[in-house]
């Protein structure tokens, strides 16, 4: 999909290395869930000039935030992307993804999110190599047998995180997926400064498509009970029995689950869905 890739030069490279310097002082906080592993600061909204100790401390960084959420630079966002009209909210973190960090395929989209951006502070002095990994990884759209498009098994673009550039694209509901790729180096943290655009309202699809809901549907179902099975009327008997004896399910499993029937109705489930819920599956 597309994207913008403004290379080093954007910003004064000595202001971003005291940025960079600065950044180094602050708390970064290790998140970690299926989605992602990274440490991440605060959001930076919330450095506020009038505190002593944050102009002391976060002079360039603080410079930084209040040049990429001006009016100028928001409409030069704007021109760059075709978006639409973008609101003064300020919305932006520093990011380190250290060895094995990583953020699986997602596509962006909470809220009033407009427009995403990187701006990279790695690796100042020499090159980023692709051994090291955590590449920004772009993915195209294919369609899928039943449903909605879905992105393809690998991605499109790698966009490695040199120091100084910065990288945009417009957040598109259901389609503006991307991941990073796992950093590879113990030594080469990959660092940057990201954050969101945002106009008045969300984009239009994001109830429907954006890939949050359609993990909030799915999770929504999961809730509830998809097989409700009746007891057996008679103890397992025959092979399936002893098999299933034999296996050491028989003193764990709820019996209901090993009954012909029921086993039938769970696989034609799980082929039809992709997901089964089953109750009180082991004997208490």
């Amino acid at each position: 999909y597309p994207h913008v890739r403004a290379p080093p030069g954007l910003f004064d490279r000595r202001a971003l290395l005291a940025v960079r310097e600065e950044l180094a002082s602050l708390q970064r906080t290790f998140k970690e869930t299926d989605l992602f592993k990274v440490y991440q600061t605060g959001d930076l909204a919330n450095l506020d000039p009038a505190d002593p100790r944050h102009a002391a401390a976060l002079p360039r960084t603080m410079a930084l935030r209040s040049a990429l959420y001006s009016s100028e630079f928001r409409a030069w966002v704007r021109q760059l992307t075709g978006c639409t009209e973008l609101t003064d909210q300020t919305d932006c973190s520093c990011n380190v993804y250290g060895g094995g960090g990583h953020l699986l395929c997602h596509d962006d989209v909470i809220g009033s999110r407009c427009v995403s951006y990187i701006l990279y502070l790695s690796r100042p002095d020499e090159a980023w190599e692709a051994a090291h990994g955590g590449a920004l990884e772009l993915y195209e759209m294919q369609e899928a047998a039943e449903g909605l498009p879905q992105p393809c098994a690998a991605p499109s673009a790698s966009l490695a995180p040199e120091f100084g550039s910065m990288v945009l694209f417009a957040v598109q509901p259901g389609r503006s997926f991307h991941s990073v790729g796992e950093v590879l180096s113990a030594d080469e943290p990959r660092l940057s400064v990201s954050g969101w655009f945002h106009a008045a309202a969300p984009p239009p699809g994001a109830d429907e498509t954006a890939s949050l809901s359609q993990l909030q549907a799915v999770a929504k179902a999961s809730r509830e009970p998809l097989v409700r099975l009746p007891a057996p009327r008679k103890p397992l008997r025959g092979a399936s029995a002893a098999e299933a004896g034999a296996a050491g399910l028989w003193e764990m499993v709820n019996p209901s689950y090993l009954a012909a029937d029921n086993l039938r109705a769970i696989r034609a489930q799980l082929l039809a869905q992709g997901v089964v819920q089953l109750a009180s599956f082991l004997r208490p």
